[in-house]
């Protein structure tokens, strides 16, 4: 059973009770404020039964015993950068594990499905593995007509020219002092970047350079109405290869707390690269609790041994690696 379940399980009581409704998000900040804990920096210096004492002062009902709140403040501690107490994201995440509605709500990701992964400066026809990202296009318009999400977001790869992933700029970032100098960086070796935690760095070509033709959806893309974008890897010191967080995990964008907000459980990824985004999207939808499935025909990827790797990672994730043939029995 997925954490989010695990977690939504133990307010069951509630939702059986007819006369309760979902708490929205603003009672919810409400009564955090009401509290003072806007008092607190981080969510380990919350005090130890705040979540407890936050709903049973707004339903009069006690459901959480200590075990159990101290697995919510882990979850909150864990999904929100750097632990920081922000009230108004602890109640997008309260009023998900409170909501009355526990129908199973779908999301598909669909991840930098974008002209210089397929095309351009790093089409993955060139890269070790020879796959045709431009494949993926017509796969992924025929998911989105079976119109089974309720939710559909795209991804887009969205760089400033002195990103630190361009073999170009390597030399404009310092290097840990364990890695020696690099004279001539190639393309996909890795380089070690100095800071107060030293960061690996595969080292890519110039690529999705924001408002640049590379960096735009594939023209024959399908793009669902009412669809969300979600823009990654803006920040020049940081890679950023899943839809959640940087790789650093320094910051994250808002794609988890849009699922939250549509009451999501299960999320379905595909694009590019299998290996990359779509795997560590992936990964970190699974620890943020959701039910993950990676739809593999839909996807293509970079290298033969790096996406070994990565299907490694995601089953032993608990993420499910499917087809479009037989994601529709997990609907």
């Amino acid at each position: 059973m997925k954490k989010l379940n695990v977690l939504t399980s133990y307010f069951n009581t509630l939702r059986e009770n007819q006369n309760y409704k979902s708490l929205s998000e603003d009672e919810i900040f409400a009564e955090l404020t009401k509290m003072e804990l806007y008092r607190y920096e981080k969510v380990l210096d919350l005090p130890e039964n705040f979540v407890s004492d936050v709903i049973f002062n707004l339903t009069n009902t006690k459901l959480l015993d200590n075990e159990k709140e101290k697995e919510i403040i882990d979850y909150f501690n864990k999904s929100l950068v750097n632990g920081i107490a922000n009230l108004r994201l602890i109640s997008k995440c309260l009023r998900y594990l409170l909501r009355k509605e526990t129908d199973c709500l779908n999301a598909l990701i669909v991840i930098d499905v974008q002209n210089d992964f397929i095309s351009g400066n790093l089409s993955l026809k060139n890269s070790p593995a020879g796959q045709d990202g431009e494949e993926v296009v017509y796969i992924i318009n025929s998911i989105l007509d079976l119109k089974l999400f309720c939710s559909v977001y795209y991804t887009l790869d969205w760089h400033k020219e002195d990103h630190c992933s361009f073999v170009n700029n390597v030399k404009k970032y310092p290097l840990h002092k364990s890695f020696r100098s690099v004279e001539n960086p190639e393309v996909f070796t890795k380089v070690i970047y100095d800071g107060e935690i030293p960061r690996e760095q595969i080292l890519w070509p110039s690529h999705c350079v924001q408002n640049s033709s590379g960096a735009e959806l594939h023209p024959n893309l399908k793009i669902i109405d009412g669809a969300k974008f979600i823009y990654k890897g803006q920040h020049s010191h940081y890679d950023s290869y899943s839809a959640f967080w940087d790789n650093s995990k320094f910051s994250q964008t808002e794609l988890f707390f849009h699922l939250l907000d549509n009451s999501i459980q299960r999320i379905f990824i595909c694009g590019l690269a299998l290996d990359f985004c779509v795997g560590f999207t992936s990964l970190d939808s699974a620890e943020h609790g959701f039910d993950t499935f990676v739809i593999l025909d839909a996807t293509r990827g970079v290298s033969e041994n790096t996406i070994e790797e990565m299907k490694n990672r995601m089953n032993n994730a608990g993420v499910k690696l499917v087809t479009m043939e037989t994601l529709l029995s997990f609907l």
